[in-house]
């Protein structure tokens, strides 16, 4: 009997050191889990995506052959001018100029474009140290985005966009980037307000930007272009601009106004100068054939509008961008086996890919708006004084026209039209193919130091 009771003296024992042990293990993993709170998780899923960029500047360190040196720079340049000798050492210098985010695995990293506007040898650096040389693709400095390339020797993480039409006030977002020098820094705040406007100068003039995220995250110089995340992990903004005489307001890119500018950043026949006669829009979270060019590779190739574009190359196709993304990367020559669902079939369509066409940009803007227009070489910035890196210059109006009823005149520039970025003739007549008679067009116009927002109707 006695033997019974110790037997269940000590299996009562064992039971309540276990659940004691239970009780602590329960206790600790509370403590981990409240250490683990919503931003921390968001935080360490997108830290990867976040690239942090710089740019080399060359210095130089004048060495001077005789023993006077003195510390005033008159002095200095009285001892040059009559007596000394001496040798211009130049060197490299590396400096923080802002942050970006990789959209694509490949190796596409998104930004504003008044972060690398400037810079020159672009250097990369990622998360994990890898450092990698940048080349800047396509750039928007009205909307103020830009893509940087590089190549990496693996796949890269890429960020999830948001949708950007769900955002809420006061719903916490985080902010990652490389503000002054401080590399992958995290700050976190709310959104303040939604659909805000700033005015601000860049290389193209005053320029005023609509639809911003205001956040009281602490965004400070060097967090440009990088992410502004929520805490489903989704980019919901670009870091972008700061006013300087407050605290706590900062300004985002919506991801909504992302998405669009992208599209066109990554505009293949821009960049590849590739063509396949294919117009597509977004629809319920799919890809639509919206039309298709006549005589184009599409068309004789069997594709039709209102066809549902499932899968690109067996990559699955859920929006406009997604296409662009997978696009971005193919040059004439090459083909994209589409998987396309019309009606109640599925079909396989092989589409090659051409050379674009270059419509005639002097042409289209003569007919459709009554101006003239030409090249914007280096020269003719020079000589005229412009405060424009690229574009088309506007040499003629004629009476009565589309273009002389808004205002246009000589010596004005075309930066963008219908919400695509213009940079040459051979943009500017890829634009202007697309825009239909009685069409009412948005252009933005560079006129001395401003930057001119005006709507013209197609004749």
């Amino acid at each position: 009997m006695t033997h019974i009771s110790t037997r269940r003296t000590s299996c009562r024992i064992w039971a309540l050191v276990v659940l004691l042990a239970f009780a602590v293990a329960a206790q600790a993993q509370e403590k981990v889990s409240r250490r683990r709170t919503p931003v921390v998780e968001a935080v360490q899923q997108v830290a990867d995506t976040v690239a942090n960029l710089s740019t080399e500047r060359i210095r130089v360190i004048r060495y001077y052959d005789s023993p006077f040196s003195f510390r005033d720079r008159f002095l200095n340049r009285f001892y040059d001018d009559y007596f000394g000798r001496y040798t211009d050492r130049p060197y490299k210098v590396e400096s923080p100029i802002g942050s970006g985010i990789i959209i694509d695995k490949s190796g596409y990293i998104l930004t504003n474009d008044h972060v690398v506007s400037k810079a020159s040898n672009l250097k990369i650096t990622l998360s994990d140290k890898s450092r990698y040389e940048g080349t800047l693709v396509s750039s928007d400095p009205v909307n103020d985005l830009a893509v940087i390339k590089v190549e990496p020797d693996k796949p890269l993480h890429e960020i999830k966009l948001g949708k950007g039409d769900d955002l809420m006030l006061g719903e916490t977002v985080i902010a990652l980037g490389n503000p002054i020098g401080f590399e992958n820094t995290v700050t976190t705040g709310v959104i303040s307000a939604l659909d805000r406007e700033l005015t601000l100068r860049n290389d193209e003039g005053q320029i005023t930007y609509k639809g911003l995220v205001q956040t009281d995250a602490a965004i400070n110089p060097g967090n440009s272009g990088g992410p502004l995340i929520n805490l489903d992990c989704e980019l919901v903004g670009i870091n972008t601009a700061i006013v300087d005489s407050a605290q706590g307001i900062g300004f985002a890119i919506p991801v909504s106004h992302v998405r669009k500018i992208l599209n066109e950043l990554l505009n293949f026949r821009k960049l590849s100068k590739a063509w396949m006669g294919l117009k597509v829009i977004d629809s319920k979270n799919a890809v639509k054939v919206d039309s298709v060019a006549d005589g184009g590779p599409a068309k004789k190739a069997g594709m039709q509008p209102g066809d549902i574009l499932a899968t690109a190359d067996g990559v699955p196709l859920d929006c406009v961008l997604t296409f662009t993304k997978h696009m971005v990367s193919k040059h004439v020559g090459q083909a994209v086996n589409f998987k396309v669902q019309r009606g109640p079939r599925t079909l396989t369509i092989r589409v090659p890919i051409e050379s674009a066409p270059k419509p005639s940009a002097q042409g289209l803007a003569l007919k459709l708006f009554g101006m003239r227009v030409q090249d914007l070489t280096a020269a003719l910035i020079q000589e005229l004084g412009l405060h424009v890196r690229s574009g088309v210059l506007v040499y003629g109006v004629e009476a009565g026209s589309p273009a002389a009823r808004i205002g246009l005149r000589s010596g004005d520039v075309i930066v963008q039209a219908s919400g695509q970025r213009v940079n040459n003739l051979d943009e500017a007549g890829v634009v202007l193919d697309n825009i239909h008679s009685g069409e009412m067009v948005d252009i933005w116009v560079v006129r001395g130091l401003y930057l001119l927002n005006a709507r013209m109707r197609a004749r």
